[in-house]
């Protein structure tokens, strides 16, 4: 009797431990409501129920049922009384089967992040790319200013390869040219400010007229033609070296008012004629302006103002005190080297802020046409531009305003909405003889003179 008593306690003691314990700790883990009780409780310490001395006579009590519950058991057990047996049904034949709880799989757009919003089919574009080679860019922006976008880009996309050709804003066009001309691998994606050549290639069907997941959340203006997107918004500013002026310059029109004898030649500008940042920057101003832009660079010419071709350059000159003012050179090329000029400054321009468009487009030339899609939809997302703004470029999306420094929407706060000139793709640009027309006009105007070390033998 008393081994069957042992073995049957220790049969019994898992069971009697869980009944023991919820039978202890009911009361205790009711929440202290008086005062009293929650003086000097910490999560460190016995709760005050289980230090009360009725609460350890009745953990005595609950241990003397236990005891006599076991009892009862080895009594069962001693029994020569057989159990009735029921007879074996075909239910309970069947093993039992383990209890799982349903998992869901992911679909290929929750796999990467995609966003709930895009088309169901956007998974085939995530398969499909899957099949291609490296994704070239040609790019008028810098691998370095698009080395954040392209660092998230890689983390949805780890199989995506890209390679980033660097060139000017209409070498981007000649070399795709070229490439096919050849039979050359050419670009998948194009980025480019240049407004002309964009129009000249949509004529000549060389674009895919993909229509981006992002599209309708988008303003107008970053929506060029059909295919044809902004990749960022940047810009154009007044750079000047702070001990060459006595004041701070915010303005064409203060450029304009310089005195000729004091500032010949110390006033710096992009080439209109060999650059394409310069021609779509004097371009759009002088439309926006008017006859009143015309006025001023007659005014600016009167100082023989220095022309460039090259913005690092134009900027290097005025930090290091070579030169006094710059005008209209592109945030992007400005703001990632402020540091190293402690005495140069910038202004927005109020009376007419030139917003240069930096545009992006799927080839038909290219081999990786989906990993362009992919691309061109993550940079018009709201993730992409908060990545654009850490490589210094301008994002525009207005639901990413309150969660990056730089916007296009404090920019029109700056110098208000009614002046901000963006650039579009103007028809008028490829106009038989217009672009040539305007050239003379602007040549004339300031008077060209380019820096020696520019000069072409």
């Amino acid at each position: 009797m008393k081994i069957a008593l042992i073995i049957s306690l220790f049969k019994n003691v898992p069971r009697l431990l869980n009944i023991l314990a919820l039978v202890m700790f009911r009361d205790a883990l009711r929440p202290v409501t008086s005062q009293s009780q929650r003086k000097g409780y910490n999560t460190l310490n016995l709760h005050p129920r289980l230090e009360h001395p009725m609460t350890k006579f009745r953990i005595l009590i609950h241990l003397f049922a236990l005891i006599l519950i076991s009892l009862s058991a080895c009594q069962t057990e001693n029994s020569n009384t057989p159990l009735p047996v029921s007879p074996p049904t075909s239910q309970a034949l069947v093993p039992a089967t383990p209890l799982l709880q349903p998992t869901a799989t992911p679909s290929t757009l929750e796999r990467y992040y995609i966003p709930a919003y895009y088309s169901t089919f956007y998974g085939d574009i995530i398969i499909a790319s899957q099949k291609e080679e490296v994704l070239t860019l040609y790019s008028a922006i810098s691998e370095q200013k698009l080395h954040s976008l392209l660092s998230v880009f890689k983390e949805h996309y780890p199989w995506i390869t890209v390679s980033v050709v660097e060139s000017d804003d209409s070498g981007v066009f000649q070399r795709y040219t070229e490439d096919l001309a050849i039979g050359q691998k050419t670009a998948d994606l194009l980025i480019s400010a240049d407004t002309g050549a964009w129009q000249k290639i949509i004529g000549e069907g060389q674009l895919i007229t993909y229509q981006s997941q992002e599209g309708v959340y988008l303003p107008t203006w970053a929506r060029s033609a059909i295919g044809i997107y902004a990749l960022a918004s940047d810009p154009l500013l007044i750079v000047y070296n702070k001990t060459q002026v006595r004041e701070r310059i915010s303005s064409m029109s203060q450029i304009a008012a310089l005195n000729p004898t004091t500032y010949r030649g110390r006033i710096l500008t992009l080439d209109a004629e060999a650059n394409a940042v310069g021609f779509v920057s004097n371009w759009f101003y002088a439309t926006f302006s008017g006859n009143a832009a015309w006025t001023m660079l007659r005014q600016i010419g009167a100082t023989f103002p220095v022309l460039y071709t090259s913005s690092d350059e134009l900027l290097l000159a005025v930090g290091e005190g070579q030169a006094a003012v710059g005008y209209f050179l592109p945030a992007s090329d400005v703001f990632p080297h402020l540091q190293e000029h402690p005495n140069l400054d910038w202004s927005y321009i109020k009376d007419g802020q030139p917003i240069l468009v930096e545009n992006m487009a799927i080839t038909q030339g290219g081999e990786s046409a989906n990993s362009a899609k992919l691309l061109v939809d993550f940079v018009l997302s709201q993730e992409g531009q908060m990545a654009l703004a850490q490589g210094g470029l301008t994002p525009y999306r207005p639901d990413v305003y309150d969660v990056t420094t730089l916007h296009i929407d404090r920019v029109g706060q700056e110098v208000g909405a009614e002046n901000i000139i963006y650039f579009y793709l103007d028809p008028a640009i490829v106009q038989p003889g217009v672009r040539e027309a305007f050239l003379a006009r602007w040549n004339q105007a300031i008077g060209k003179i380019i820096p020696e070390a520019t000069v072409t033998p």
